[in-house]
C-alpha cells in the first residue's frame, strides 16, 4: 500500500471505506470506516487500529467502543456491558437506566473581561461557533466548533467532555490537520 500522509478516503476491495487522516500509510487520526453491511466505525486511529472510537449498527447504536486500545462492549443506552481483559470477555452490570438524552444545540466560545467561557450568543466572525450535544449548559459528547475570522477560521471536530476538546482533531482553515487530541492531551502529528 502507498504511504498516505493527511486527509483521504481509500476504498476497500470488497466496498468498505475509510475517510479521515492517514501517516504513513496507516489510518491514523480522526476517521470513520463504513462497512458493506452499514456499521460505522467512528473516532481516533492511531498507527491503523483504533484507538479511542465507537461502533455503531447501521440503526445508530453503540456497541463496542475502543478507549486507548481497549475495547468495551455497550448497550443501546450507552451504558458498559461487558470489557475484554486479558483476552477474556468479562461481563457488567448495567447501571439503573436514566434518562439522560443529551441535547443538540449551537453556543459560542468567546473571550469577554479576559476568559474564554461559553455564551447563548456571540459573533461568529470573532468568536468560536460551536454545534453538537450539550450537558449541563456546556459541549458534551459529539461536536464541532469553527472559529471566525479573528482566530484565523481554526475548526475542531470531535469528542467533548464538560465544555473541554477530549477525543478528536484540530483542522487549519484550509482542511490541514493542526492537532490531534486523545483523552484532553495533544498528541502532535
Amino acid at each position: 500500500m502507498e504511504k498516505y500522509n493527511g486527509q483521504g478516503t481509500f476504498t476497500y476491495s470488497n466496498g468498505d471505506k475509510y475517510v479521515g487522516s492517514w501517516k504513513n500509510g496507516e489510518k491514523d487520526g480522526l476517521g470513520t470506516e463504513t462497512l458493506t453491511n452499514g456499521v460505522k466505525h467512528k473516532g481516533v486511529w492511531k498507527d491503523g487500529e483504533p484507538w479511542n472510537t465507537k461502533l455503531y449498527t447501521s440503526y445508530g447504536t453503540i456497541y463496542k467502543r475502543f478507549v486507548n486500545g481497549k475495547y468495551y462492549f455497550y448497550d443501546e443506552d450507552g451504558n458498559v456491558t461487558g470489557k475484554w481483559v486479558n483476552g477474556e470477555y468479562i461481563e457488567q452490570k448495567s447501571p439503573t437506566k436514566t434518562n439522560n438524552k443529551k441535547e443538540q444545540g449551537v453556543l459560542y466560545h468567546s473571550r469577554r473581561n479576559g476568559n474564554w467561557e461559553w455564551y447563548k450568543s456571540g459573533n461568529e466572525k470573532e468568536d468560536g461557533k460551536y454545534e453538537g450535544e450539550l450537558e449541563n449548559g456546556l459541549p458534551n459528547g459529539q461536536g464541532k466548533i469553527e472559529y471566525g475570522e479573528g482566530l484565523s477560521g481554526i475548526k475542531y471536530v470531535g469528542e467533548w467532555k464538560d465544555g473541554e476538546i477530549w477525543n478528536g482533531t484540530t483542522y487549519f482553515s484550509d482542511g490541514e490537520i493542526l492537532d490531534t487530541i486523545v483523552n484532553g492531551k495533544s498528541i502532535k502529528q
